[in-house]
């Protein structure tokens, strides 16, 4: 809300100063930086590698959950076993199932912050494609494309400049080619 009523603010000072002295119309774009995280060659390559480490680990952790059930299902088929021995051997498997679920939550932990890690390069970098286009387009102001909806009314066109973000993100991590 905050982030709102600034960008409306900073439209009123600019807008109103650029409206006084009969200069033309702001021109404003926006980039959807969710959707151009998403569509740049980098934001893909990071999604593909923490798609196959978190289809890797649920692959390690299923393997584990199975063998865990297998010895459940063992102890409870087992009559031979004394009261003490049954015991302990319950002891056992409820120490294997916590042990299991501590991993399972330190793997999650991990796969949330390697995807931060990965999202916060991404975005940085992102964002100096958003400001060389920005430039290049001349526009006094870039927002992002959520900001939108906190603009009631402008006399300026607003352009959305995510595809072209996008391009040049993409050109630039490709050297330029």
């Amino acid at each position: 809300m905050r982030t709102k009523s600034l960008l409306l603010v900073l439209l009123l000072t600019l807008g109103t100063s650029t409206w006084a002295f009969g200069a033309e119309k702001f021109k404003i774009a926006y980039v959807n930086m969710q959707l151009a995280i998403n569509n740049s060659n980098e934001g893909q390559k990071a999604t593909e590698y923490l798609k196959a480490k978190g289809q890797e680990k649920e692959k390690e952790f299923r393997a584990k959950g199975m063998d865990v059930k297998k010895k459940e299902e063992a102890l409870q088929a087992s009559m031979m076993l004394s009261e003490e021995a049954r015991q302990k051997q319950q002891e056992d498997l409820e120490r294997l199932k916590n042990s299991l679920r501590e991993e399972v939550q330190k793997a999650q932990e991990e796969y949330r912050q390697e995807e931060m890690k990965h999202l916060q390069r991404v975005s940085q970098e992102v964002l100096l494609a958003v400001k060389k286009i920005g430039e290049q387009g001349k526009y006094d102001l870039v927002m992002e494309a959520n900001l939108r909806q906190a603009l009631l009314y402008t006399p300026s066109e607003i352009t959305d400049i995510t595809d072209e973000v996008v391009k040049e993100y993409n050109k630039m991590k490709s050297g330029g080619k």
